[in-house]
């Protein structure tokens, strides 16, 4: 195995980190559906009304649990799809 500096390692973590960081991100839309049916699932075993609004409620409550974590843009992109798709067109 080939040494190499501590800056060298360093710019080849951050460059494999960023490619895994855009594999995440790539991956969020098609999590929308198991968000937001994670998101129904617990709404209705709290015996709460299930609103598109309860929904946008709990997944912004869900976004400021997950901030730095990597449900984060999972949750983020549901947020947005959800406010996307009840904003009047």
């Amino acid at each position: 195995m080939k040494q190499t500096s501590a800056e060298e390692f360093i710019e080849i973590w951050n460059r494999q980190k960023k490619k895994e960081g855009d594999a995440i991100q790539q991956a969020a839309p098609s999590m929308i559906p198991n968000i937001l049916g994670k998101a129904v699932v617990t709404l209705i075993s709290q015996n709460q009304q299930l609103t598109t609004e309860s929904l946008i409620n709990y997944l912004e409550d869900q976004l400021q649990r997950t901030q730095g974590n990597l449900l984060e843009s999972w949750n983020q992109t549901a947020l947005q799809f959800l406010k996307d798709s009840a904003s009047p067109k």
